[in-house]
């Protein structure tokens, strides 16, 4: 885990819609029958709780027969660039969801999810376009502010991600994620006790939230206390473990054995 450290997830990528959902810019599906609609919904609806059973190649397969049948439909694009980003398949994903957006250009959460996708990719300038966008749509969607902030502090623009932060936790004084992004943004900076500020607050209004004990320890090991830093790191080592993220485990696990050596 570095300072710069890319493991906090990005935000919005699961959201998978439903007929009916209540995301900014949905809107039904036009001119279809009461039996196309019937058919086209429960396509959908199966093609989802595959994807939220885990069933990523079952929900693609139903979402691709929707898309067939409905290729009109943002939803179902949306949808299915979705899942192939929990696949860890962002240029299928970034595809998709730009044909969610030219059917709906108002789909704030597809600009945030393709905006996901570029950044995965390590495209942080595209990426940062499609975050602006969503929040042109919409100024008080979070998920995009948070995501932007990241995104540019991955690009190295420190600045405009303490804006971002900033104007977050104006709306939300207690959004833990905002202190987690700001704090990291600070670390990166080498400013180590305005980011240990942020992370103790990021830890305070969220105590399950294992990155930020894991990047607390870096901050300690970069101000010599090793103490501190053993014990975050041990912290985030148990809140990793307890939630199933092998890798975020693994990578606490060897930093402690660096330091107990």
């Amino acid at each position: 885990m570095t300072q710069s450290n890319k493991n906090f997830p990005w935000v919005g990528v699961l959201v998978l819609l439903l007929a009916g959902g209540c995301q900014w810019g949905l809107q039904p599906s036009a001119g279809l029958s009461q039996s196309q609609q019937a058919q086209r919904d429960e396509l959908n609806r199966q093609g989802v709780q595959k994807a939220q059973a885990g069933d990523n190649a079952g929900a693609i397969e139903l979402l691709t027969q929707a898309i067939a049948q409905f290729p009109q439909d943002a939803e179902l694009y949306y949808n299915r660039g979705s899942v192939y980003s929990d696949m860890g398949k962002p240029n299928e994903a970034i595809q998709d969801f730009t044909q969610a957006i030219q059917h709906n250009p108002k789909l704030v959460s597809a600009y945030n999810n393709r905006g996901i996708a570029y950044a995965q990719g390590n495209n942080y300038a595209q990426a940062i376009t499609d975050f602006s966008q969503a929040l042109r749509i919409d100024p008080n969607f979070t998920d995009a502010y948070i995501n932007r902030a990241k995104a540019h502090r991955l690009q190295g623009n420190y600045q405009a991600a303490l804006a971002d932060c900033n104007a977050i936790l104006q709306k939300q004084p207690e959004f833990a994620p905002g202190y987690y992004q700001r704090g990291s943004t600070w670390l990166a900076m080498k400013e180590y006790r305005q980011a240990l500020a942020d992370l103790d607050k990021a830890t305070r209004f969220d105590p399950q939230m294992a990155p930020a004990y894991a990047q607390k320890g870096v901050v300690h090991r970069a101000l010599g206390e090793r103490q501190e830093a053993i014990e975050a790191w041990q912290q985030a080592a148990q809140l990793f473990q307890k939630q199933g993220d092998k890798d975020g485990f693994a990578q606490v696990t060897r930093l402690i054995q660096q330091l107990v050596r």
